[in-house]
């Protein structure tokens, strides 16, 4: 099973990166599709300990609302640069049997 994953598209990351206005429809539409043939979305929001902006919480740590995150989405936090380490990632995937990921994100 697949499974998609977003990677920090937060909004003070997304402040910074290169050609956002088309990298969110660009974004959006296989996250519609995913959930359109069952395949789990899962978003990764990085935890910072230090820079305010991206503190949980923190409206630049929100998630860009035009991906239209949903509720039955999975949602994982992470406080270092891989999203595996100290969060329960691969668990969720394990639940999911997602045995191969679609990555994408800033």
């Amino acid at each position: 099973m697949d499974a998609r994953l977003i990677i920090d598209m937060q909004v003070t990351l997304a402040a910074s990166a290169h050609d956002i206005e088309f990298v969110v429809p660009r974004t959006r539409h296989p996250i519609d599709h995913c959930r359109a043939i069952d395949v789990p979305v899962i978003y990764v929001q990085h935890n910072h300990a230090t820079f305010a902006p991206m503190k949980r919480g923190e409206p630049g740590w929100q998630l860009l609302p035009e991906l239209g995150a949903l509720a039955d989405d999975g949602h994982i936090e992470k406080e270092a640069c891989d999203a595996f380490y100290g969060t329960r990632l691969d668990e969720h995937l394990q639940a999911h049997a997602a045995d191969r990921l679609i990555v994408t994100g800033v």
